[in-house]
């Protein structure tokens, strides 16, 4: 698997990895864009030319390997993340400049070269340097760049973490049918957008652009392989409606409402008869789906691209006032020489009573000026390059786009709103307003500075902005700057793991501040999974500090502050993510009686639960006596082990150990003793401190014993064990001996397999009960997959109690054990993540769990039964496999003689599989509910024990069922009632229907390549619709003969 993983890894990576089409849907999306913008600021009206310069650059930015950066969910706030490999997110990557720079490129960016140097940058700051500064023409196309990214956001498989890679099966359908629409499909989007009074997005800033619309898409849309994808809560469907298609036939949507809006989410299944099985997809065969999909993300991504286009414009002026971007481009030594030029002439003025500044020379005659060194000069706008975007006011003269002069345009004049909800700005177009331009000095640049106009405008010298700090700009210039921020949280200085901030303690001390003298307000968020943190709340406050309690252990938290000051600017958001565990390491195994080859060969594993790891420099691990008392060192790996041996590294011979220690303590004596000890892990504050700090685990004694485990050389000197490393080590319940019959992992010094489990998932922790009966409810976890069911245990899940089991799980089940079911049982995957019930020896789900290797492996009748039995009243079995089962003895009740039995309990049954068992599927007795969508395949046409479906009585209704390769695909048995078997196909089985003493309706039924499709012995068979029953290739269509 993990080669698996790396192949798709390689191949996605050199692959081109689309979203939408570059040569249709980006094109057409980025042109709506554009006309969308120019509907709303008319006056401001992008040039075709320029419109062409940003289609080019959407188009361009799916060069690989960019691609891969185009990803970002929202949920985890991540990029594309496969196999443990994670991509920078879009959201992240589009601001990124050094990111997009070649590696020469980034080496020397800011020192030798210009910070905004490179051909291969195309990131925000670089495309609103470009603009205020540079090239206008690499400007929008660089601007291009940013729209693909903010259309890629709103595709699901790029908030959802689909890597979708465009070959086999695993392409994306929506991206394949939205390639259809190209700039000439889509014309008249904007308009209708426009005509229709669409609120315009307008944001703070470019990151929550790509927020705001990853959001929308992840939490309305599923991509094709992420439907009900567990690591998302949303989308849910509301209702459910049937509809005909073109083919005639009636399909089942699930509809998503959002608001006032209500689109087709998902098929979730044929409410026909005839189908073979019923699972969600994005796919029907009128796209009907899809289209919905198109029509509402295609808006918003015109919508917000629109929006992007204004914030660009917004920050140019703001640069243009700012110069932080170009004082930013400088390389070091352009930085140098300004600073010795302005040096030199503060000292000529003095010396000499100049009162002409540098500048003033440079600017009264360039040419006799002295100029500064040429080397990565940041470039002034380009000479008599081509027009600029053509904004008509009373006359035909051409200006930059200008949100940040007395013209700014605005979509709310003329009856709209502050949210973006214009009315009127129709009439803008013909408004004559702006007849009389002010001159330059009105549009935020103060004459005699000479014009940006490219061409040269009323001047025809173009613009270079003063050089030094930003204290040369007028104090009349409006305040656009956002403040500063600190923003802290004084444990996570003290982090147990230098992979980020993990606490073990609860109380945080969180402190913020700026240095601006206008702070207006803060605001101070804190959010776990997504919801806001109960008790904290301080928004807009005027606080600089707090004290919080972390309310839930093992969790993370995320802060985020931003500072706004009293002209209404705001700081971007800092965040910290802090991760709290009270105890995040813990004792999980200890051989405190060695192993059979020494009983001085002792050991204890320490493992660590949370994703980060944590260094034990600090750390103390010892007996409440102090003998053991050992120093630990080092580090132990995020989700990883620690190994202490005793002596020497031969006492786990073929598992390095990560610490060798004596086991001694304070006093005389070493080792751990037999009678029993308290092992207590902590942090302490010194190294030669004989008592910890603070106390992160301990284990505890049972009837002043140890709780499991042994030093008895007969057994095998089995360690013990921890159960759950989430619950207590004080709780006693929590430990155990290991038991061999479930897993092993390593040798002892005389190559002798250990009744043990070193730096492996302790075999009590596979366990579904550790008594082998559950009498309260209880979860399996997908995230704690496989369980296994002992060698020999017949487990029972008694009534009242509920045993639900989350999409996914494997359940292994050991040689000739069962699971007896008198409460409920909720078996209920989906169709891309199944729940397995399989041999132990089965290697080809989950792994290897026996730790045997090759030495076994899996047979049909491996292990017995489930039984789900009276007084079970609301059992489900769904898209559950079962596998190697059916085992049985010449005691075993018959009703019991298959791999899933049914004894006079009411159970739904369906889309399941029942493979590989040694006698029945699926026996159902004295049943009278639902089996439907499910496959019967026992393995083989020639043992008549092999009946892939077995009813006996009972009134059960059988529909769009697959019965293959079986002696008998299907036999009822002395059915007083009618049964109705539906909507089935019955393929290469010896009988595909067998009927003893039966009273059945049959419907649209079909027999291909069987022995005997139907034999009957004295039942009565009703065929409700005339026809509908098909034989293809049989030896003999039915026994007797002529049955019909």
């Amino acid at each position: 698997m993990k080669f698996f993983y790396s192949i798709l890894i390689f191949i996605v990576s050199f692959s081109v990895v689309f979203a939408y089409s570059d040569d249709t849907t980006h094109p057409g999306l980025t042109d709506e864009i554009v006309d969308l913008f120019n509907f709303y600021y008319p006056e401001n009206k992008i040039s075709d030319e320029y419109k062409e310069l940003a289609k080019k650059g959407s188009t361009d930015e799916d060069k690989k390997p960019r691609s891969m950066y185009h990803f970002y969910d929202p949920v985890y706030n991540r990029g594309i993340h496969m196999a443990g490999t994670k991509w920078q997110s879009s959201k992240d990557w589009a601001v990124d400049t050094m990111a997009q720079a070649s590696f020469w490129d980034q080496a020397f960016a800011g020192s030798l070269t210009s910070y905004f140097g490179s051909s291969e940058d195309h990131s925000w700051d670089r495309a609103i340097y470009e603009y205020a500064w540079g090239d206008k023409e690499r400007a929008m196309y660089d601007l291009g760049h940013i729209v693909h990214l903010i259309e890629d956001a709103s595709v699901p498989d790029h908030t959802r973490n689909d890597p979708h890679p465009p070959w086999f099966h695993f392409g994306s359908p929506y991206e394949a049918w939205t390639s259809k629409f190209g700039p000439e499909q889509m014309d008249g989007l904007a308009k209708s957008l426009f005509d229709s009074r669409k609120k315009l997005i307008a944001l703070d800033d470019i990151q929550s652009y790509f927020e705001s619309i990853a959001t929308y898409s992840n939490n309305n849309f599923f991509s094709k392989d992420t439907i009900f994808n567990k690591d998302y809560s949303n989308p849910l469907f509301g209702e459910e409606r049937l509809e005909k298609l073109s083919d005639g036939k009636l399909y089942n949507f699930g509809y998503k409402s959002n608001n006032q809006d209500k689109h087709k989410l998902v098929l979730v299944g044929q409410r026909r008869l005839g189908s073979q099985e019923i699972s969600y997809s994005i796919e029907d065969i009128d796209k009907l789906i899809l289209s919905d999909y198109w029509d509402r993300l295609s808006k918003q991504a015109v919508l917000h691209g629109a929006g992007v286009v204004k914030l660009f414009f917004d920050e140019v002026e703001k640069e243009k006032k700012t110069q932080a971007l170009y004082n930013k481009n400088k390389s070091w030594f352009v930085k140098a020489y300004d600073a010795t030029k302005s040096k030199i002439f503060g000292i000529a003025g003095s010396l000499y009573g100049t009162s002409v500044s540098q500048d003033d020379l440079a600017e009264l005659n360039n040419s006799k000026s002295v100029q500064p060194p040429t080397l990565d000069t940041p470039p002034p706008p380009p000479v008599g390059g081509p027009p600029p975007l053509n904004v008509r006011g009373g006359g035909e003269r051409d200006r930059d786009i200008s949100f940040g002069g007395g013209v700014t345009p605005s979509p709310y004049e003329g009856g709209g709103n502050e949210r973006g909800e214009v009315q009127n700005v129709q009439n803008r177009a013909s408004d004559n307003s702006l007849e009389e331009t002010p001159p330059p000095s009105t549009l935020g640049v103060s004459a005699p500075t000479p014009s940006v106009f490219p061409g040269g405008g009323p001047f025809n010298t173009p613009r270079i902005p003063p050089v030094g700090d930003n204290e040369n700009i007028s104090s009349s210039t409006p305040d656009t700057i956002a403040p500063d921020l600190t923003f802290s949280i004084s444990e996570c200085s003290s982090s147990l793991s230098g992979d980020g901030c993990l606490v073990a303690n609860s109380s945080l001390s969180i402190s913020w501040s700026s240095t601006s003298t206008d702070i207006a307000s803060y605001d101070i968020e804190c959010s776990l999974s997504g919801n806001s943190c109960s008790g904290f709340s301080f928004s807009a406050t005027s606080a600089t500090s707090t004290n919080y309690a972390l309310p839930t252990d093992e969790k993370t938290y995320q802060f985020r502050a931003r500072a706004r000051d009293a002209t209404g600017n705001i700081s971007g958001w800092s965040t910290i993510n802090v991760e709290y565990y009270s105890s995040p390491v813990v004792i999980n195994e200890v051989a405190w009686g060695g192993t059979s080859a020494s009983a001085f060969d002792e050991w204890i594993e320490l493992r660590n639960k949370t994703g980060k790891s944590i260094s034990l420099s600090n750390w103390v691990l010892y007996a409440q006596d102090l003998v053991p008392y050992i120093n630990l060192s080092n580090s132990i790996l995020a989700n990883g082990y620690y190994l202490i041996e005793r002596t020497d590294d031969t006492t786990v011979s073929d598992i390095s150990a990560d610490l060798i220690a004596e086991f001694s303590g304070v006093g005389g004596g070493s080792g751990l003793s037999n009678s029993g000890e308290v092992l207590v892990l902590s942090t302490h504050s010194t190294s030669s401190g004989q008592e910890a700090s603070t106390t992160i685990d301990q284990t505890v004694l049972c009837s002043s014993n140890w709780c499991g485990g042994s030093n008895s050389n007969s057994s095998g000197r089995p360690s013990m064990e921890r159960v759950d490393p989430f619950v207590a080590g004080t709780n006693s319940a929590n430990w155990g001996s290991s038991n061999y019959l479930v897993t092993q992992n390593g040798k002892d010094s005389a190559n002798s397999a250990l009744y043990a489990t070193p730096k492996k998932r302790n075999s009590l922790n596979y366990l579904i009960s550790q008594n082998g009966v559950l009498s309260a409810n209880k979860t399996l976890a997908k995230s704690n997959s496989p369980y296994v069911v002992p060698t020999s245990q017949d487990f029972v899940v008694n009534a009242g109690a509920t045993l639900t089991i989350e999409p996914g799980v494997v359940i292994k089940m050991g040689d000739q054990s069962s699971i007896a079911v008198s409460g409920d049982i909720i078996s209920s995957g989906t169709a891309s993540d199944k729940i397995t019930f399989t041999s132990l020896y089965d290697d080809s789900y989950e792994g290897d769990t026996n730790g045997d290797g090759s030495a076994s492996s899996p047979a049909a009748g491996s292990w017995k039964y489930v039984r789900i039995q009276s007084p079970s009243q609301n059992s489900q079995i769904n898209y559950t496999r079962f596998k190697y089962g059916g085992r049985y003895f010449t005691s075993t009740a018959l009703d019991a003689r298959a791999m899933l039995s049914i004894y006079e309990a009411t159970t739904t049954i369906s889309n399941s599989t029942f493979e590989e068992s040694q006698i029945a599927g699926l026996r159902a007795t004295r049943f009278n509910g639902t089996i439907s969508g499910n496959t019967f395949n026992t393995g083989t046409t020639t043992n008549t024990d092999k009946v892939g479906l077995y009813l006996y009585e009972g009134n059960p209704t059988i529909s769009n069922n697959t019965f293959t390769n079986n002696y008998q695909g299907l036999n009822v048995e002395l059915s007083q009632a009618t049964s109705t078997i539906s909507g089935s196909s019955f393929a290469s089985n010896y009988i595909g229907l067998y009927l003893t003493l039966a009273k059945v309706n049959l419907d649209n039924l079909t027999f291909s390549n069987n022995t005997t499709g139907i034999q009957s012995s004295l039942s009565t068979i009703n065929i409700i619709t005339p026809g509908s029953i098909t034989f293809t290739n049989n030896t003999a269509t039915t026994s007797p003969g002529g049955l019909f």
